[in-house]
């Protein structure tokens, strides 16, 4: 009773309640785990993983994250700076997918904000 579990981003894991239990979950990003949530994020487009069980507005939410990066003074630890490296090949790619495109908020310059990473 009373326990959190905190799974590192691409574990694979299963829940097994042996007991009548009430669950809460859930999934949060953060920028120490960007790369691996990116590649997580390719593999299940790849396998067309329904929407449902996806993280909502991830597109949308990576050009955010993008733009808090183009921004920031201070240096980027190496694992920020990794994800940056990942992120910036995505936000190519998706800058020539229409539907992707779509993603990027509308006072958003991509391409500002693929420069000001680059």
């Amino acid at each position: 009773p009373g326990e959190t579990l905190l799974i590192p981003s691409g574990w694979i894991h299963g829940v097994h309640t042996p007991m009548d239990s009430l669950v809460f979950g859930g999934n949060f990003l953060h920028l120490n785990a960007l790369k691996e949530q990116l590649a997580i994020y390719r593999m299940e487009s790849r396998m067309r993983v329904a929407n449902k069980f996806r993280f909502p507005s991830f597109e949308r939410l990576m050009w955010f994250t993008a733009d808090t990066l183009a921004r920031q003074a201070e240096p980027m630890t190496p694992a920020v700076c990794r994800g940056a490296v990942a992120l910036l090949k995505n936000l190519r790619r998706w800058r020539d997918i229409p539907e992707s495109f779509r993603q990027v908020p509308p006072d958003f310059s991509a391409l500002v904000i693929i420069d000001a990473l680059d």
